[in-house]
C-alpha cells in the first residue's frame, strides 16, 4: 500500500524474529517457552544505572513457535530485547545467547 506524502507512515507495534541454535539448546528454550505459556505472569525488571522497569513478559511476547533449525518469537517493541527476554525465560547466560542467530523477518503495524 502507498501513504500520502501528507501522512506519517504508521509506527511497527511488534516484531517477529528467527533464532537459530543447535538442538541441545533449541530443546532448553523450547521447554522454557512450554513453562512460560502455562503461567498467568512473569515479571521481568530492567535495569539501567538511569532506571529501572518492569514488564509482563506475558505481555511481550505475542506468539513464539518452533521452527527446523530454532524458534520463531513474535514480540512487542515496546520492551525488553529479545536477548533480555531469552535471557529471562532459560538458563543461558547473555554470552550464551550471543551464539545463536537472531534476525528480525518482520515488523507488524
Amino acid at each position: 500500500a502507498i501513504e500520502a506524502l501528507s501522512r506519517k507512515p504508521g509506527q511497527a507495534r511488534e516484531e517477529s524474529l528467527i533464532a537459530t541454535m543447535d538442538e541441545e539448546a533449541k530443546a532448553q528454550v523450547i521447554s522454557a517457552l512450554t513453562d512460560f505459556d502455562k503461567k498467568d505472569s512473569l515479571v521481568f525488571v530492567k535495569e539501567t544505572p538511569k532506571r529501572r522497569k518492569s514488564y509482563d513478559l506475558k505481555d511481550i511476547i505475542i506468539s513464539w513457535e518452533a521452527t527446523k533449525k530454532g524458534i520463531k518469537i513474535r514480540k512487542s517493541l515496546q520492551s525488553p530485547g529479545l536477548y533480555d527476554v531469552l535471557e529471562a525465560l532459560t538458563d543461558f547466560s547473555r554470552e550464551e545467547l550471543y551464539r545463536f542467530g537472531i534476525q528480525r523477518i518482520e515488523f507488524h503495524f
